[in-house]
């Protein structure tokens, strides 16, 4: 148990919520909520699960802004799930870092997993892939906002790297995109209530980007005149 003064003090966020890309919080906002963990002197929290390991373009999401959180937590890309932490985590002595299995979970400690994550990240600073990312990402979200300017079929379109997501109208006319991506062999995901996200993979290449949009416009096409 943490001592009294720190129970019920630590803030935790995804910086971008349900599911990723549902909703991207203000930079100023997030200004605001380490200003306000300082002042109660509770730790900030950032959830990295989903944002992080470079889906963004970097290696962490939380670097596309001017806050550092005290603590982050990662997995899944990572291959095996856990925290990093600054020196905050010291104001307790028998910190996690301190005393062993003070926080334990059946997806922490597999070393084959740890030595896995560590070439995919040489590989990834030797391919130069943040890069890679971070221009496909942007070609992509640009191919889109021109898709929405032409169609009208969809608004919003956002995103940082590889995790991009739009809007549409209805429910209804999601589950009407969903199906039409999937008829021209594009998995989307639902999130929210109105919107869509593509995820794509950090290996990705322009030409991929461009077969992508070309199967978005065909979905588009077809949905037209289907809705």
């Amino acid at each position: 148990m943490l001592p009294p003064k720190w129970r019920d003090r630590a803030k935790h966020l995804r910086l971008v919520s349900r599911q990723v890309l549902k909703q991207h919080f203000r930079n100023e906002f997030l200004e605001k909520l380490r200003q306000y963990a300082d002042e109660r002197e509770a730790l900030l929290i950032f959830d990295e699960v989903q944002t992080g390991f470079y889906g963004s373009g970097k290696p962490w999401f939380w670097q596309h802004t001017t806050v550092k959180p005290d603590v982050v937590s990662f997995g899944k890309k990572t291959q095996t799930c856990g925290i990093y932490a600054n020196r905050r985590v010291d104001e307790i002595s028998e910190n996690v870092f301190n005393r062993s299995s003070r926080i334990n979970s059946t997806w922490g400690g597999n070393l084959v997993d740890m030595v896995r994550c560590t070439q995919f990240i040489k590989i990834i600073e030797r391919d130069n892939i943040a890069e890679q990312v971070t221009n496909v990402g942007n070609h992509v979200i640009a191919g889109l906002r021109a898709i929405a300017n032409e169609s009208g079929a969809f608004t919003s379109v956002r995103g940082k790297g590889s995790l991009i997501a739009f809007t549409v109208p209805s429910p209804e006319h999601r589950a009407a995109m969903l199906s039409s991506l999937m008829d021209a062999a594009v998995i989307a995901l639902p999130c929210g209530v109105r919107s869509v996200r593509f995820r794509l993979p950090l290996i990705m290449t322009i030409e991929d980007a461009d077969e992508l949009l070309n199967r978005t416009r065909i979905a588009v096409s077809s949905l037209a005149t289907t809705v």
